[in-house]
């Protein structure tokens, strides 16, 4: 569901590590592996369940409702005008090109630090 299946274009594998992080923010205890391991909305119900000691009945609407969104969100292209969007930023523009690769932006480290102390 979050990991790499082969043969998918780039634009997908960056919503889908986009998605993994939504789903990492909405359940913490989540690590990167267990949502490396979940192949459906049943099995990531079921360890959410697991994880949190709550019925499945009590964990299936929030799962639900998390995965119409992600559902909803893959579909959406990411393309415009050619160039891949990124998610949780604004698309990359002409004045950003020092700072892309592969029309993916990347930050430095120094945004990141400001970031931090915002």
């Amino acid at each position: 569901m979050f990991g790499y299946q082969g043969g998918e274009p780039a634009d997908l594998l960056q919503r889908k590590v986009l998605e993994r992080q939504s789903a990492k923010d909405e359940w913490p205890f989540l690590t990167t592996l267990d949502l490396s391991t979940i192949h459906s909305e049943q099995q990531l119900a079921s360890m959410v369940k697991d994880r949190t000691g709550l019925k499945l009945e009590e964990v299936i609407p929030s799962v639900h409702t998390w995965m119409e969104g992600y559902n909803r969100r893959l579909a959406t292209p990411s393309f415009s005008q050619g160039k891949v969007v990124n998610l949780r930023r604004s698309p990359v523009g002409p004045s950003d090109a020092k700072n892309t690769k592969n029309g993916m932006h990347h930050s430095s480290k120094r945004e990141h630090k400001n970031d931090l102390s915002e």
